[in-house]
């Protein structure tokens, strides 16, 4: 489930990292993004995956939008991965949960790469809230994968969804 979407998502989350946007414009599309995906995942709970993983015509592709929207907007992916993966049954919320980690690291790491192509010098005093989201991702990862069910982690990345919206469309008031 990693890998087709991750061959091209790193390189797009590079060039994504490495282009330069509207922060504004940015915001919003993401903000009304992840909202969308909230609800979805809230309130139009389906069952247990019975569908496939589609052919690499269509994970490399998507693969690369999802790279180079994380890289574009500074997130790892993982928010884009996680509702597709779920809404098309794709993967259960375990095995969704641990590929958006690795997805998310990878993302990140390339969309850093980027960012430090085009100039940008990386704050050496950030580098332990670095190190603690990490760490908080593989546990969280690990801690959902065993011990909720899959409604509740949808309900729970929801909730995760909207906060983020709604940081974003608060970072624009001020």
């Amino acid at each position: 489930h990693f890998w087709p979407f991750a061959l091209m998502s790193i390189p797009a989350a590079f060039l994504g990292a490495w282009l330069r946007v509207s922060p504004s414009v940015y915001a919003v599309v993401l903000a009304v993004s992840l909202t969308v995906a909230a609800v979805r995942l809230a309130w139009h709970p389906r069952p247990a995956p019975t569908a496939r993983l589609p052919g690499w015509w269509v994970t490399l592709p998507l693969g690369a939008a999802l790279g180079f929207a994380a890289g574009m907007t500074g997130v790892g992916g993982g928010i884009y991965l996680s509702p597709l993966l779920l809404l098309l049954r794709w993967a259960t919320p375990p095995v969704t949960a641990a590929v958006s980690a690795v997805f998310i690291f990878v993302n990140s790491t390339s969309g850093l790469l980027g960012h430090w192509a085009g100039g940008w010098e990386f704050p050496l005093h950030l580098l332990p809230l670095v190190l603690a989201a990490g760490m908080g991702g593989v546990v969280g990862s690990r801690v959902g994968a065993a011990w909720f069910s899959g409604l509740l982690l949808r309900r729970m990345l929801a909730v995760v969804l909207l906060l983020a919206a709604g940081k974003l469309l608060f970072s624009l008031g001020g």
